[in-house]
């Protein structure tokens, strides 16, 4: 099936798919669109261009894949790709379709771009996908990968003569869904997930795609000041202004147990230990608390 979805990209993928007349008009004001979506990307193209990543995880090694991957990552079809994706509003699972095995090296390091190069523009071509050409080529880093393969492909679009990227910018993504201040975030051991905690709730993130995981995990009365992930990542422990820690489950978001009480002031920190089976906790009363995490007890007298 990854054979065949990549060939059917090479073959079907083109510029300009839906013939959109002008970048001059969103594609919400583009009254058939939708219409010339159903007619122009065929089911098979749109399931291709969405799932032919899993299926290349699915499957070892070749390097067949690995040249046919190249085919489309490293000249203009990434171009015709992504504006599928963006009329088909899938822009966001780009990081994720990309998230592409160390093992391919070369189309790793293409993928790697190809994500910087999805959030980057993302936004702007899932409400007008002609941006693609217009504005998005013209601000890639001239060291870019993507920026040296596809420039050239189309020599007749604006350029940036002074002052463009160079290189890619430090900051990868900004996360929003809060809304009020964050005050702790965490990553999860396998570095997939982020863990944040603001006023009386806690968000699960997707770490590449920036997408909320589940519902916020809601439980405190006051602000999170601390989140902590398990060395499993199947738990995390939260501390609180409420002066409570509560401990949750990473997969369902469903609180474990009760809160564990006994400080009397604002819990400022927790930890697990590096075997999981103990939490620590510090607080504005100016006393740490070891709790066994299975039972939720206090384990021994508070360190003062």
């Amino acid at each position: 099936l990854a054979h065949a979805c990549l060939q059917v990209m090479q073959q079907h993928l083109c510029f300009n798919i839906c013939k959109l007349e002008s970048s001059y008009v969103r594609n919400s004001e583009i009254a058939d669109l939708g219409e010339r979506i159903k007619g122009c990307i065929k089911p098979y193209l749109a399931y291709s261009c969405q799932f032919w990543t899993d299926h290349v995880r699915l499957m070892p090694f070749e390097a067949e894949i690995a040249e046919e991957i190249k085919g489309i990552l490293l000249n203009e079809k990434m171009l015709f790709w992504l504006e599928v994706l963006a009329l088909l509003k899938l822009m966001s699972m780009v990081p994720s379709m990309l998230s592409i095995d160390k093992e391919y090296e070369e189309v790793s390091v293409a993928a790697r771009d190809g994500i910087r190069f999805a959030r980057m523009i993302g936004g702007a071509i899932s409400e007008s996908t002609p941006h693609l050409y217009l504005s998005g080529l013209a601000f890639l880093p001239k060291n870019s990968i993507l920026g040296r393969h596809l420039k050239a492909r189309f020599p007749k679009i604006p350029r940036i003569v002074f002052g463009g990227a160079i290189d890619w910018p430090s900051l990868q993504l900004s996360i929003r869904g809060h809304t009020g201040g964050v005050i702790s975030i965490a990553f999860s051991p396998d570095g997939k997930r982020i863990a944040s905690g603001s006023h009386d709730q806690i968000y699960i993130w997707d770490a590449e795609t920036g997408l909320q995981v589940g519902k916020p995990l809601k439980g405190h009365i006051y602000s999170v000041t601390s989140v902590a992930f398990s060395p499993d990542g199947k738990r995390i422990a939260s501390g609180s202004w409420d002066d409570i820690i509560c401990i949750w489950d990473a997969e369902t978001g469903l609180q474990v147990g009760n809160p564990l009480k006994g400080h009397t002031n604002w819990v400022t920190s927790v930890a697990f230990s590096p075997d999981g089976k103990r939490i620590a906790s510090g607080s504005w009363d100016e006393t740490i608390y070891i709790w066994d995490a299975e039972t939720g007890l206090q384990v021994g007298n508070p360190l003062k």
